[in-house]
C-alpha cells in the first residue's frame, strides 16, 4: 500500500511540474493583457505586442518585443493565430540571428532563410523548428556544396519567395501600428478636448494661458 502511494505521488508531482512548465510557456503583455506563446521563458521577462487580440491572444498582423530586464532581446512581426506565429513572419535577435519565412504553431515550418550572427546563411526548408533540405552559404559567400540536386535549388527558391512575403507581413504589422497609434492619439486629443468643453472652469483656464503675453528673453 505505501508502495502504491508513492507512485501515486511521484506521478502526481511529475503532473505538476508539467502543468508549470507549460504554464510559463504563456507571457502577457501587462499594457494590453494579451497573451503570447513563449518557447524559452527566461527570468524577468516580458513582452510588449502591438497588434490586435483575438480571445485573448494574439492574432492577425502584429508586433511582439520580448525583453529582459527591460532590455529588448528579440523580436517578431507578421502574421499570427491563437497567440503564435503562424503565416509568413520575420523574427529577429538582437545578437544578430533572424528568420524570414513560414511559421506554423510558433514553429519555422515550411520554407524561409535563417542568418546566423557570422552572417552565414540557410535557405530552404524547417519542419517544427529543425533544418531539413537546403543551402549552407558561410560568411566568406561559398556554398557548403558545390552540387545541388534540383530539389535543393527548388527548396531555395521557395526559401527567397517566403522570405520576401514575410518583410511584405513584417511591413504590414509596422504599417497597422502605426496607424493603431494614431487613431489612439486621436481619440485621446477627441477626448481632451470634450472634456475641456464641459468643464468652462479648465477651458477658461487655456484661454487666460494663451492670452497671456510672452516674456522677453531680452529683457532679463
Amino acid at each position: 500500500m505505501r508502495i502504491i502511494n508513492r507512485y501515486f505521488i511521484i506521478a502526481a508531482l511529475f503532473i505538476t511540474v508539467l502543468t508549470a512548465t507549460y504554464a510559463d510557456n504563456w507571457i502577457k503583455d501587462a499594457a494590453t493583457g494579451c497573451r503570447l506563446w513563449n518557447p524559452n521563458p527566461q527570468k524577468h521577462e516580458t513582452i510588449i505586442w502591438h497588434g490586435s487580440v483575438e480571445d485573448g491572444k494574439a492574432g492577425g498582423y502584429g508586433i511582439a518585443i520580448w525583453k529582459v530586464r527591460g532590455k529588448e532581446t528579440e523580436r517578431a512581426a507578421g502574421q499570427w493565430k491563437n497567440g503564435r506565429l503562424h503565416g509568413v513572419a520575420v523574427w529577429t535577435h538582437t545578437n544578430g540571428s533572424m528568420y524570414a519565412g513560414d511559421w506554423e504553431n510558433g514553429s519555422k515550418s515550411g520554407c524561409g532563410i535563417y542568418t546566423w550572427p557570422d552572417g552565414s546563411i540557410f535557405m530552404g526548408e524547417y519542419e517544427n523548428d529543425r533544418r531539413k533540405l537546403g543551402r549552407i552559404i558561410g560568411a566568406d559567400g561559398k556554398r557548403a556544396k558545390a552540387i545541388e540536386s534540383s530539389q535543393i535549388r527548388s527548396l531555395v527558391y521557395r526559401a527567397q519567395d517566403a522570405a520576401i512575403l514575410a518583410r511584405k507581413a513584417a511591413t504590414k504589422a509596422e504599417i497597422a501600428n502605426k496607424n493603431r497609434q494614431m487613431i489612439e492619439a486621436a481619440a485621446t486629443a477627441a477626448a481632451v478636448k470634450k472634456m475641456t468643453q464641459a468643464n468652462p472652469a479648465a477651458k477658461e483656464l487655456e484661454t487666460q494661458k494663451s492670452s497671456e503675453p510672452e516674456e522677453d528673453p531680452s529683457a532679463k
